[in-house]
């Protein structure tokens, strides 16, 4: 019975193990730089606020001229705090395909400008992840 337990556990634990591996792996491959976010101030975590920033006006961002013949596909994940004015402030990469897309991401989102979040009919300043693709002009034909 003891032998029966062992074997299970180490199959359960390969399993688990090579789960793991497989989904560091596809993370890797999807988002190679990596950057934690570090915010200075008070805000409101969108969820918390009655109701959240919406986009009132947005640019694209520009596709970056070293990938532009290549076909590759942009991810960046961005953060930052959109204030009470409406405007995004400390505006930051979580995560990026290549540091040229998230300096394009970063340039375009701090143009972009919001209807504040309101709590209790107040604007609060709240922080928000955007997720931005570029597709470039050779991957779509």
């Amino acid at each position: 019975m003891e032998r029966s337990f062992v074997k299970i556990n180490f199959a359960l634990a390969f399993i688990l193990l090579s789960l793991t591996a497989w989904a560091s792996l596809n993370t890797v491959e999807a988002f190679p730089v990596k950057r934690k976010q570090v915010l200075t101030g008070e805000y409101t975590n969108v969820a918390a606020s009655d109701k959240a920033p919406k986009v009132i006006f947005r640019i694209n961002p520009i596709y970056p001229a070293k990938f532009i013949n290549s076909g590759i596909e942009g991810r960046v994940k961005v953060f930052f705090v959109v204030d009470i004015q409406g405007i995004p402030v400390q505006v930051q990469y979580i995560e990026a395909t290549d540091l040229a897309f998230a300096q394009e991401a970063i340039n375009a989102v701090k143009e972009w400008r919001f209807e504040p979040a309101l709590k209790d009919g107040v604007a609060v300043p709240a922080c928000v992840v955007a997720s931005i693709v570029f597709l470039s002009n050779a991957s779509n034909g």
